[in-house]
């Protein structure tokens, strides 16, 4: 569940900016919620201060993308976006 974390911590943020609160406001903030992991809330604080490199295997994060739609396929769900997983 990580990649799912980092990529709802990061598309929240980028909403709450988008929308007048500063970045580090949004992540104080989102980081309060009970819902917020440690490891989100570090990854986080990687993104205010520009540290992108990875923080997890990236085959891991594909592998768990990739169990997402595969279940969102064999339960019928639909979605705007068209997603290409690497093999």
């Amino acid at each position: 569940m990580f990649g799912v974390q980092v990529a709802a911590m990061a598309e929240i943020s980028d909403l709450m900016q988008a929308n007048g609160v500063s970045a580090a406001k949004a992540v104080e903030i989102i980081g309060a919620t009970p819902v917020s992991s440690p490891e989100a809330k570090g990854a986080s604080a990687s993104m205010l201060s520009g540290a992108f490199a990875p923080m997890f295997p990236l085959e891991f994060v594909v592998k768990e993308f990739g169990y997402i739609v595969t279940v969102g396929r064999a339960s019928g769900a639909t979605h705007r976006w068209h997603v290409r997983l690497a093999s």
